[in-house]
């Protein structure tokens, strides 16, 4: 068998993938639909539904630098859930929601400066279970429950600065509500939801702020809603979430991630705790923070870190290059077109190289009985040419 080599950084045979830690719990009660927003390196979490079913305003806020919590001044309001949320200029912003089961239009601004939150310009209408995400300096709320607690195909977009929210073009498709979004590359990216009779949705839509066109890009790779998205270096990554036609409780422990250069989603390894929807997502530092949710028994106060790798672009091949078993096992074995005589790299998805050896002759194996489960990027490079791929492990 061949040996790994000093580059592997750890110096042991375990190579880092997509790894998923344990945090302090969220210190509030255990709830789903609440609400979450990053400011100043910090994250911040708090409404929802709890496990007595009551509504709630309080507010938490997790230090990563000291993996710990804290509570903050609680909403002013009365108590909510299904409420979107962003982050822009420093401060925090909580949009609509269901009160009292009906939308609400509030906006309210969180400024962790003198921990308080301040009324601000109402949406046109009420809107609850929408999904918002901030591009081109400016927030946009997409779809959603409006007044007549039917879903829509809204798209509204909020300025900081002139307090205004502005009607956009419309989000094509179904009219939905509890879909996921997130940003990336200077565009809005919204998937799934539900329509108005309950069927979950694999639809994923890019916006374009310079023409404020939608375009249809690659789906989910299955129907969800209640699920959560955000946006990584490469793309995205969509946890969890519900699709109605799935027994016994409806709910997934799906990660996927979708890399935007190349309009397509790849798996990534389960949620540890299994199924979860209506939870909260943020990120940091390159790392997603995930917790709270229901599995529709139970609610959660749990929160998780996974630490997101960074995708290396495949590169289109010259030749041919047959990798197998895919996914891989306890070996990778690589087969160029034709003998080389070359060096064989492998990747992990932050761009650094756990493996580097020599290759002369028609195949080469690598050993992967010991590596993370995940995602990894092959390279072999000779005088001639140069091939990449990207392959997974599954024990």
């Amino acid at each position: 068998m061949r040996h790994l080599s000093a580059l592997l950084l750890s110096g042991s045979l375990v190579c880092s993938a997509q790894t998923w830690q344990q945090l302090p719990d969220f210190p509030g009660t255990a709830r789903d639909d609440a609400s979450a927003f990053t400011v100043g390196g910090k994250i911040y979490v708090g409404t929802g539904r709890e496990v007595g079913f009551g509504l709630t305003n309080d507010w938490y806020c997790y230090d990563p630098a000291t993996s710990s919590w804290s509570a903050i001044a609680s909403l002013p309001a009365i108590a909510r859930q299904y409420c979107s949320a962003f982050a822009l200029g420093g401060k925090g912003y909580l949009v609509g929601g269901s009160v009292n089961g009906m939308a609400s239009a509030e906006v309210w601004a969180y400024d962790p400066l003198v921990d308080s939150w301040e009324a601000q310009v109402p949406l046109p209408e009420g809107m609850s279970a929408s999904t918002a995400f901030v591009i081109d300096e400016a927030a946009h709320l997409v779809t959603g429950n409006l007044s007549n607690d039917l879903p829509s195909t809204w798209h509204l977009r909020y300025t900081v600065d002139q307090g205004v929210w502005s009607m956009e073009t419309y989000i094509p498709g179904n009219f939905i509500r509890l879909a996921a979004s997130f940003s990336h590359g200077g565009s809005g990216y919204v998937a799934g939801g539900a329509d108005v009779v309950q069927s979950d949705q694999d639809d994923m839509w890019r916006y374009n702020p310079s023409n404020g066109a939608w375009d249809a890009v690659a789906p989910l790779p299955a129907g969800r809603s209640r699920g959560d998205a955000i946006e990584v270096a490469d793309g995205g990554v969509f946890i969890g979430g519900n699709s109605t036609a799935t027994v016994p409780t409806g709910y997934h422990d799906d990660v996927w991630h979708y890399i935007a250069l190349l309009d397509q989603w790849e798996a990534y390894p389960a949620f540890p705790p299994g199924p979860r929807g209506g939870a909260v997502i943020a990120t940091l530092d390159g790392s997603i923070y995930y917790g709270t949710g229901s599995n529709t028994v139970d609610r959660y106060n749990d929160w998780w870190k996974l630490e997101m790798p960074v995708s290396v672009p495949e590169v289109p091949v010259h030749g041919s290059l047959t990798l197998g078993p895919v996914p891989a096992d306890d070996r990778l074995t690589i087969r160029p077109s034709a003998i080389m005589d070359g060096t064989v790299q492998v990747f992990d998805t932050y761009g650094r190289i756990l493996y580097s050896e020599r290759m002369r002759g028609a195949e080469h194996v690598i050993p992967t009985e010991e590596w993370s489960e995940g995602t990894y990027l092959v390279t072999l490079r000779s005088a001639a040419a140069t091939h990449t791929k990207r392959f997974t492990i599954h024990h």
